[in-house]
């Protein structure tokens, strides 16, 4: 029996790794938070504030209805969010988040990491970067 070819359809890869969005940092009022170290409230308060009421991601939800959040459940949160386009604010370090609720509480927003979705056409030339934003 013949196999499969793998199919050459185009991929959208993963523009944040697991480890990260391990590591990264979002603001959320007056605090920065790790977004694998925080309480999964915390979090899902996060998310809420990012996602637009259009965004309709069952498996997306389905996740922010539990009551605790492992970093895989985050990770998939924050990649559906991407792939949808959403603007996700999150800064590579606590050092960064910081400064970002500084330079806010000034009026400017700087060291902001954006998540961007790009199309590979195959798998190895994913890429797995994050862009700086400066305003």
């Amino acid at each position: 029996m013949p196999r499969a070819k793998w199919s050459n359809v185009e991929n959208t890869a993963p523009v944040l790794a697991l480890d990260q969005a391990c590591t990264s940092w979002f603001v959320l009022g007056s605090c920065a938070y790790s977004v694998t170290r925080c309480p999964a409230g915390q979090f899902k308060a996060f998310v809420a504030s990012v996602m637009p009421p259009t965004f309709h991601d069952a498996a997306c939800r389905s996740l922010l209805e539990q009551t605790h959040l492992d970093d895989l459940d985050r990770w998939f949160v924050l990649l559906a969010l991407a792939s949808a386009k959403v603007s996700v604010p999150l800064y590579e370090n606590e050092e960064c988040a910081k400064k970002a609720l500084r330079a806010k509480s000034e009026g400017a927003h700087e060291g902001r990491v954006q998540l961007r979705v790009k199309k590979a056409t195959r798998w190895s030339e994913a890429p797995l970067t994050k862009y700086v934003v400066h305003s």
